[in-house]
């Protein structure tokens, strides 16, 4: 298991952005591995996002490897003039089953067949979140789940409901210990 002390991402500021919405989001179907579309509303939400991060500094953008969150990162970083790397290992967790069914499908602290466990998916999101280079200001663009782990790995309490579409949040070590997570 990759530790946080050897991300070097985990190591200075960063912002995150989940994707825009998603026909999954919509219907409340969950997702996960689907490769689903963003909806209309989605993509506005994707534009909106880019005069709040215009002003941040960024100088790269990397995304999972699914299609909401390559298309999101596009149309943020494209204003910005910045190329956008995908990362697969920050796809969102594999549901297994339970991929295509209503949200309320799902019963909390159990792994469905097909499923990846809670642990699988934190080790294989470390795994691509060690993978953005140490440089820079970096903007990750991906998933719930994936903002999950990152709250987990730098010891910030997680919410059980999902981080807000397209709202970015500036991610800050103290220089005291302990992370700054702040929605913008």
């Amino acid at each position: 298991m990759i530790t946080p002390g050897e991300i070097p991402l985990l190591q200075r500021v960063f912002y995150y952005l989940r994707h825009g919405e998603t026909t999954a989001n919509r219907d409340a179907i969950i997702a996960g591995s689907l490769d689903v579309e963003l909806t209309t509303e989605g993509r506005a939400q994707a534009l909106d996002a880019v005069p709040l991060v215009r002003p941040l500094g960024i100088t790269a953008v990397y995304s999972s490897g699914l299609k909401r969150t390559r298309e999101t990162a596009r149309l943020v970083a494209e204003p910005l003039g910045l190329p956008v790397t995908a990362i697969p290992d920050l796809d969102e967790r594999r549901w297994g089953e339970l991929e295509g069914r209503p949200r309320g499908a799902r019963v909390f602290g159990t792994t469905p067949p097909g499923a990846e466990t809670p642990v699988e998916y934190l080790e294989r999101v470390a795994r691509g979140l060690a993978q953005v280079p140490a440089l820079g200001i970096p903007l990750i663009v991906a998933h719930s789940g994936t903002y999950r782990v990152i709250c987990r790995l730098t010891g910030h309490p997680e919410d059980r409901e999902p981080i807000a579409n397209c709202h970015p949040v500036r991610i800050a070590p103290n220089p005291g210990g302990g992370w700054d997570v702040r929605m913008l």
